[in-house]
């Protein structure tokens, strides 16, 4: 009668891999949490300066405003032209702060953009010239 033994066989090439997968998987997670907390102290955008991102900051008026638009048939360009933008609900705490405001088309290129000093509630920034049909996007901002 023949009599089998059955061994309990490791791959000892495995142990070496696995070793440096868990070192690589633990580098790229080292790697992943300081890039993250290196891209956190970059700040963005807050009230103290100007950023490359769109959000709202600690302002004057802190639930918004409304904005409207005035036009006009312009004959000789043979279209509708914005006149104002007429921008309502501003704060009182605002007076005294530049209003602007910048309209642009859906690509985000800049159509037109004015500004003047708030005085009240509602104020109406000039536009004159940007086609009305054009317009797809406003950005407004009150700053000292």
């Amino acid at each position: 009668m023949k009599t089998s033994v059955v061994r309990n066989r490791t791959n000892t090439t495995q142990r070496p891999k696995r070793r440096w997968r868990n070192v690589a998987i633990g580098a790229a997670g080292l790697l992943a949490f300081v890039l993250t907390a290196s891209a956190a102290t970059l700040g963005g955008l807050n009230s103290g300066g100007v950023g490359a991102e769109d959000g709202v900051v600690a302002a004057c008026d802190n639930d918004g405003v409304t904005v409207d638009y005035s036009v006009t048939y312009d004959a000789v360009d043979a279209r509708y032209e914005l006149t104002t933008a007429d921008v309502s609900g501003i704060a009182a705490t605002c007076v005294g702060q530049t209003l602007e405001v910048a309209v642009r088309d859906g690509a985000g290129t800049l159509l037109g953009s004015g500004s003047l000093t708030v005085s009240g509630a509602t104020e109406s920034v000039s536009m004159a010239g940007v086609s009305a049909e054009a317009v797809e996007g406003v950005s407004v901002a009150i700053y000292s």
